[in-house]
Protein backbone atom coordinates (compact mmCIF):
# COMPACT_ATOMS: atom_id res chain seq x y z
CA UNK A 1 0.00 0.00 0.00
CA UNK A 2 0.69 3.84 -0.93
CA UNK A 3 -0.33 6.93 0.16
CA UNK A 4 1.17 9.95 -1.17
CA UNK A 5 0.45 13.57 0.00
CA UNK A 6 1.07 15.67 -3.05
CA UNK A 7 0.44 19.15 -4.91
CA UNK A 8 -1.33 19.23 -7.92
CA UNK A 9 1.26 21.73 -9.89
CA UNK A 10 -0.62 21.59 -13.61
CA UNK A 11 -3.77 20.37 -15.28
CA UNK A 12 -4.33 20.25 -18.86
CA UNK A 13 -7.34 19.56 -21.06
CA UNK A 14 -6.86 16.45 -23.54
CA UNK A 15 -8.71 16.02 -27.02
CA UNK A 16 -10.70 13.86 -25.67
CA UNK A 17 -13.82 16.58 -24.79
CA UNK A 18 -14.27 16.25 -20.46
CA UNK A 19 -11.08 14.45 -20.11
CA UNK A 20 -8.01 16.47 -18.47
CA UNK A 21 -4.86 15.22 -17.44
CA UNK A 22 -3.19 16.21 -13.86
CA UNK A 23 0.21 16.53 -13.02
CA UNK A 24 1.33 16.68 -9.20
CA UNK A 25 4.18 16.48 -7.24
CA UNK A 26 4.41 14.22 -4.14
CA UNK A 27 7.91 14.67 -2.89
CA UNK A 28 10.30 12.34 -4.85
CA UNK A 29 7.58 10.80 -7.33
CA UNK A 30 6.17 12.91 -10.11
CA UNK A 31 2.35 11.48 -11.13
CA UNK A 32 0.50 12.25 -13.86
CA UNK A 33 -3.21 11.52 -14.20
CA UNK A 34 -6.06 11.65 -16.23
CA UNK A 35 -9.67 11.95 -15.23
CA UNK A 36 -13.22 12.88 -16.10
CA UNK A 37 -14.24 16.18 -15.61
CA UNK A 38 -17.71 15.39 -14.76
CA UNK A 39 -16.22 12.61 -12.25
CA UNK A 40 -13.75 14.55 -10.09
CA UNK A 41 -12.29 18.05 -10.69
CA UNK A 42 -9.15 18.76 -9.11
CA UNK A 43 -7.85 22.55 -9.79
CA UNK A 44 -4.19 23.35 -9.66
CA UNK A 45 -2.42 24.29 -6.69
CA UNK A 46 -4.85 21.78 -4.47
CA UNK A 47 -3.25 18.99 -1.77
CA UNK A 48 -3.85 16.07 -2.57
CA UNK A 49 -3.78 12.40 -0.85
CA UNK A 50 -3.49 9.57 -3.65
CA UNK A 51 -3.65 6.01 -2.09
CA UNK A 52 -2.69 2.91 -4.46
CA UNK A 53 -2.80 -0.35 -2.57
CA UNK A 54 -5.59 -3.87 -2.37
CA UNK A 55 -8.56 -2.36 0.27
CA UNK A 56 -11.46 -1.32 -1.04
CA UNK A 57 -12.60 0.04 2.11
CA UNK A 58 -9.69 2.20 2.41
CA UNK A 59 -10.57 3.27 -1.25
CA UNK A 60 -13.88 3.68 -0.82
CA UNK A 61 -12.93 6.44 1.94
CA UNK A 62 -11.42 8.59 -0.43
CA UNK A 63 -13.71 11.13 -2.55
CA UNK A 64 -12.43 9.28 -5.99
CA UNK A 65 -11.92 5.69 -5.92
CA UNK A 66 -11.59 3.30 -9.16
CA UNK A 67 -9.63 -0.43 -9.36
CA UNK A 68 -7.40 -0.38 -12.21
CA UNK A 69 -4.30 -2.83 -13.49
CA UNK A 70 -0.52 -1.88 -13.17
CA UNK A 71 0.14 -2.51 -17.34
CA UNK A 72 3.85 -1.30 -17.21
CA UNK A 73 6.78 -0.51 -14.89
CA UNK A 74 9.89 0.35 -17.11
CA UNK A 75 13.48 1.61 -15.62
CA UNK A 76 13.74 4.73 -17.85
CA UNK A 77 17.96 5.64 -16.69
CA UNK A 78 17.52 7.02 -12.98
CA UNK A 79 14.23 6.18 -12.48
CA UNK A 80 10.92 3.80 -12.85
CA UNK A 81 8.20 4.62 -14.73
CA UNK A 82 4.94 2.85 -13.32
CA UNK A 83 1.65 3.16 -15.55
CA UNK A 84 -1.86 2.05 -13.60
CA UNK A 85 -4.92 1.48 -16.61
CA UNK A 86 -8.10 2.74 -14.77
CA UNK A 87 -10.63 1.48 -17.05
CA UNK A 88 -8.37 3.02 -20.26
CA UNK A 89 -7.65 5.90 -17.68
CA UNK A 90 -4.24 6.14 -16.90
CA UNK A 91 -2.55 7.14 -13.77
CA UNK A 92 2.02 7.05 -14.40
CA UNK A 93 4.12 7.17 -11.37
CA UNK A 94 7.61 8.11 -12.00
CA UNK A 95 10.17 7.24 -9.04
CA UNK A 96 13.75 7.15 -8.56
CA UNK A 97 15.50 3.68 -8.92
CA UNK A 98 16.11 3.98 -5.06
CA UNK A 99 12.69 4.54 -4.01
CA UNK A 100 10.94 1.26 -2.17
CA UNK A 101 7.76 1.84 -4.38
CA UNK A 102 9.38 -0.32 -7.01
CA UNK A 103 9.07 -3.20 -5.11
CA UNK A 104 5.32 -2.45 -3.86
CA UNK A 105 3.78 -3.54 -7.61
CA UNK A 106 3.79 -6.29 -9.73
CA UNK A 107 2.41 -6.30 -13.04
CA UNK A 108 -1.15 -7.31 -14.10
CA UNK A 109 -2.02 -7.12 -10.46
CA UNK A 110 -5.48 -5.40 -9.21
CA UNK A 111 -4.87 -2.05 -7.21
CA UNK A 112 -7.52 0.54 -6.28
CA UNK A 113 -6.41 4.00 -6.60
CA UNK A 114 -8.15 7.07 -4.21
CA UNK A 115 -8.13 10.53 -4.00
CA UNK A 116 -8.60 12.83 -1.67
CA UNK A 117 -8.42 16.58 -1.15
CA UNK A 118 -6.85 18.30 2.05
Amino acid sequence: MVELECTVDKREALRMPGVYRLYALCEDISLGMELLEEVYNIPSGSRIVVYIGKEKDKCLEMDFCGHGYIVSSTKMDDHYRTIISIGGLLLILKHPVKHEIKDLFKLIEKYYVGIKRV
